[in-house]
Protein backbone atom coordinates (compact mmCIF):
# COMPACT_ATOMS: atom_id res chain seq x y z
CA UNK A 1 0.00 0.00 0.00
CA UNK A 2 2.99 2.20 0.95
CA UNK A 3 5.55 0.81 -1.62
CA UNK A 4 5.86 4.23 -2.76
CA UNK A 5 7.42 5.37 0.09
CA UNK A 6 8.60 3.09 2.18
CA UNK A 7 12.18 1.79 0.52
CA UNK A 8 14.39 5.01 2.43
CA UNK A 9 12.45 4.27 6.24
CA UNK A 10 12.38 0.48 5.52
CA UNK A 11 16.48 0.35 4.60
CA UNK A 12 17.08 2.51 7.32
CA UNK A 13 15.41 0.15 10.06
CA UNK A 14 17.28 -3.01 8.38
CA UNK A 15 20.21 -1.14 8.72
CA UNK A 16 20.08 -0.03 12.76
CA UNK A 17 18.42 -3.23 13.37
CA UNK A 18 20.88 -5.42 11.83
CA UNK A 19 23.97 -3.67 13.28
CA UNK A 20 22.81 -3.48 16.84
CA UNK A 21 20.37 -6.63 17.45
CA UNK A 22 19.31 -10.34 16.73
CA UNK A 23 16.80 -10.54 14.23
CA UNK A 24 13.36 -11.53 15.91
CA UNK A 25 10.28 -12.85 14.58
CA UNK A 26 7.61 -10.27 14.30
CA UNK A 27 5.88 -10.30 17.60
CA UNK A 28 8.30 -12.44 18.66
CA UNK A 29 9.42 -10.33 21.42
CA UNK A 30 6.98 -8.78 24.38
CA UNK A 31 6.64 -5.22 24.17
CA UNK A 32 6.78 -4.06 27.50
CA UNK A 33 5.28 -0.34 26.36
CA UNK A 34 5.38 2.46 29.43
CA UNK A 35 5.15 5.87 28.75
CA UNK A 36 7.74 6.72 30.74
CA UNK A 37 10.41 4.37 29.07
CA UNK A 38 9.02 6.40 26.11
CA UNK A 39 9.15 9.87 27.11
CA UNK A 40 12.83 8.85 28.23
CA UNK A 41 13.72 7.72 25.05
CA UNK A 42 12.60 10.60 23.08
CA UNK A 43 14.75 12.80 24.84
CA UNK A 44 17.88 10.79 24.36
CA UNK A 45 16.46 10.28 20.45
CA UNK A 46 16.45 14.56 20.17
CA UNK A 47 19.81 14.76 21.14
CA UNK A 48 20.98 13.07 18.05
CA UNK A 49 22.05 14.78 14.70
CA UNK A 50 19.06 15.08 12.06
CA UNK A 51 19.55 14.69 8.49
CA UNK A 52 16.50 16.35 7.24
CA UNK A 53 13.31 15.66 8.74
CA UNK A 54 15.58 12.25 9.91
CA UNK A 55 17.66 11.83 12.77
CA UNK A 56 21.09 10.23 12.39
CA UNK A 57 21.28 6.25 11.78
CA UNK A 58 24.60 5.42 13.70
CA UNK A 59 22.74 7.49 16.51
CA UNK A 60 19.88 5.25 16.70
CA UNK A 61 21.64 2.24 16.01
CA UNK A 62 23.74 3.45 19.36
CA UNK A 63 20.05 4.34 21.51
CA UNK A 64 18.66 0.78 20.05
CA UNK A 65 21.96 -0.79 21.17
CA UNK A 66 22.90 0.83 24.07
CA UNK A 67 19.70 2.47 26.10
CA UNK A 68 16.95 0.09 27.76
CA UNK A 69 14.43 3.09 27.50
CA UNK A 70 14.02 2.42 23.63
CA UNK A 71 13.82 -1.20 23.46
CA UNK A 72 9.85 -1.14 24.03
CA UNK A 73 9.62 1.66 20.77
CA UNK A 74 11.93 -0.35 18.65
CA UNK A 75 10.21 -3.47 18.94
CA UNK A 76 7.33 -1.24 18.04
CA UNK A 77 9.54 0.39 15.37
CA UNK A 78 10.35 -3.86 14.23
CA UNK A 79 7.17 -4.83 14.27
CA UNK A 80 6.14 -1.66 11.41
CA UNK A 81 9.40 -1.99 9.65
CA UNK A 82 10.00 1.53 10.43
CA UNK A 83 12.59 3.42 12.15
CA UNK A 84 12.26 4.62 15.90
CA UNK A 85 12.10 8.32 14.70
CA UNK A 86 8.91 8.17 12.61
CA UNK A 87 6.80 7.17 15.80
CA UNK A 88 4.60 9.09 18.06
CA UNK A 89 2.66 7.64 21.40
CA UNK A 90 -0.22 9.28 23.05
CA UNK A 91 -1.78 7.43 25.62
CA UNK A 92 -5.82 6.90 25.45
CA UNK A 93 -7.69 5.36 27.62
CA UNK A 94 -5.97 2.33 28.42
CA UNK A 95 -4.84 2.11 24.66
CA UNK A 96 -1.82 3.71 23.26
CA UNK A 97 -2.28 5.20 20.07
CA UNK A 98 0.60 5.08 17.82
CA UNK A 99 1.24 7.82 14.69
CA UNK A 100 3.94 6.72 12.09
CA UNK A 101 4.86 9.04 10.07
CA UNK A 102 6.08 9.39 6.37
CA UNK A 103 8.58 11.50 5.65
CA UNK A 104 8.54 11.61 1.66
CA UNK A 105 5.13 13.21 1.69
CA UNK A 106 3.95 13.95 5.06
CA UNK A 107 1.13 11.09 5.39
CA UNK A 108 0.58 9.36 8.56
CA UNK A 109 -0.73 5.95 9.19
CA UNK A 110 -2.37 5.01 12.89
CA UNK A 111 -2.02 2.23 14.78
CA UNK A 112 -3.45 1.00 18.56
CA UNK A 113 -1.04 -1.21 20.88
CA UNK A 114 -4.23 -2.47 23.44
CA UNK A 115 -3.74 -3.14 26.65
CA UNK A 116 -3.32 -6.96 25.79
CA UNK A 117 -0.10 -5.38 23.74
CA UNK A 118 -1.58 -6.21 20.42
CA UNK A 119 -0.82 -4.14 17.36
CA UNK A 120 -3.49 -2.67 15.44
CA UNK A 121 -3.25 -1.42 12.28
CA UNK A 122 -6.28 0.86 12.22
CA UNK A 123 -6.09 0.67 7.69
CA UNK A 124 -8.33 -2.14 6.31
CA UNK A 125 -9.98 -2.34 3.21
CA UNK A 126 -14.05 -1.86 3.54
CA UNK A 127 -14.36 -4.75 1.00
CA UNK A 128 -13.43 -7.61 3.63
CA UNK A 129 -16.32 -6.00 6.07
CA UNK A 130 -18.58 -5.79 3.12
CA UNK A 131 -20.06 -8.54 0.90
CA UNK A 132 -21.77 -6.60 -1.67
CA UNK A 133 -18.87 -3.95 -1.58
CA UNK A 134 -16.60 -6.69 -2.09
CA UNK A 135 -18.89 -8.21 -5.36
CA UNK A 136 -19.02 -4.54 -6.47
CA UNK A 137 -15.47 -3.54 -6.74
CA UNK A 138 -13.80 -6.97 -6.71
CA UNK A 139 -11.34 -6.25 -9.37
CA UNK A 140 -10.36 -2.37 -8.16
CA UNK A 141 -7.31 -1.86 -6.99
CA UNK A 142 -7.59 0.28 -3.90
CA UNK A 143 -5.30 2.71 -1.84
CA UNK A 144 -6.18 3.06 1.64
CA UNK A 145 -4.82 5.90 4.03
CA UNK A 146 -5.98 7.57 7.13
CA UNK A 147 -7.28 10.89 7.13
CA UNK A 148 -7.72 11.62 11.02
CA UNK A 149 -6.65 10.54 14.23
CA UNK A 150 -8.80 7.75 15.21
CA UNK A 151 -11.40 8.89 17.41
CA UNK A 152 -12.00 7.05 20.76
CA UNK A 153 -15.79 6.83 22.16
CA UNK A 154 -17.42 4.94 24.98
CA UNK A 155 -20.61 2.88 23.60
CA UNK A 156 -21.84 1.23 26.26
CA UNK A 157 -20.69 0.39 30.06
CA UNK A 158 -19.29 -3.01 28.08
CA UNK A 159 -17.60 -1.70 24.92
CA UNK A 160 -15.71 0.91 23.69
CA UNK A 161 -14.11 1.73 20.22
CA UNK A 162 -12.32 3.72 17.87
CA UNK A 163 -13.93 5.35 15.02
CA UNK A 164 -11.32 5.24 11.92
CA UNK A 165 -11.78 7.43 9.08
CA UNK A 166 -10.53 6.66 5.76
CA UNK A 167 -9.53 7.52 2.00
CA UNK A 168 -9.41 5.69 -1.03
CA UNK A 169 -7.62 6.04 -4.09
CA UNK A 170 -7.86 3.81 -7.21
CA UNK A 171 -4.68 2.90 -8.60
CA UNK A 172 -1.99 5.61 -7.53
CA UNK A 173 -2.14 7.94 -4.01
CA UNK A 174 -1.65 11.37 -6.18
CA UNK A 175 -5.42 10.31 -8.06
CA UNK A 176 -8.56 11.86 -7.22
CA UNK A 177 -10.24 10.47 -4.28
CA UNK A 178 -12.28 7.47 -4.76
CA UNK A 179 -14.07 7.49 -1.27
CA UNK A 180 -14.02 7.38 1.86
CA UNK A 181 -15.26 4.91 4.51
CA UNK A 182 -15.51 4.78 8.60
CA UNK A 183 -14.45 2.15 10.52
CA UNK A 184 -15.54 1.17 13.87
CA UNK A 185 -13.04 -0.68 16.10
CA UNK A 186 -14.98 -2.47 19.12
CA UNK A 187 -13.52 -3.32 22.01
CA UNK A 188 -14.47 -5.16 25.14
CA UNK A 189 -14.08 -3.27 28.52
CA UNK A 190 -10.55 -5.08 28.81
CA UNK A 191 -9.25 -3.86 25.36
CA UNK A 192 -9.83 -6.88 23.49
CA UNK A 193 -10.84 -6.55 19.81
CA UNK A 194 -14.73 -7.54 19.34
CA UNK A 195 -15.41 -6.19 15.44
CA UNK A 196 -14.67 -4.16 12.94
CA UNK A 197 -17.99 -2.12 11.50
CA UNK A 198 -18.13 -0.29 8.19
CA UNK A 199 -20.33 2.20 9.52
CA UNK A 200 -19.74 4.73 6.82
CA UNK A 201 -19.33 4.67 2.95
CA UNK A 202 -19.18 7.67 0.48
CA UNK A 203 -17.87 6.89 -2.79
CA UNK A 204 -17.27 9.93 -5.49
CA UNK A 205 -17.60 7.64 -8.70
CA UNK A 206 -19.49 8.68 -11.40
Amino acid sequence: MFNKFISKDFLKFLFAISCCLPLLNTGAAPINFTMKNYNQCLAQLRQCPKHGPSYSIRCMANLINNTPSCQALTEIAKQLNTTIDTLRVLPVHGFYLITQQFFADGQQQFFLLTPQEKLINTIIDPRSLDVPLKKKYAKSIWLITNTTTPHYQRLDPHQVAFAVNLKINKNCLACQPFGYVTVLFVFDNHGELLSKELTAFISHAS
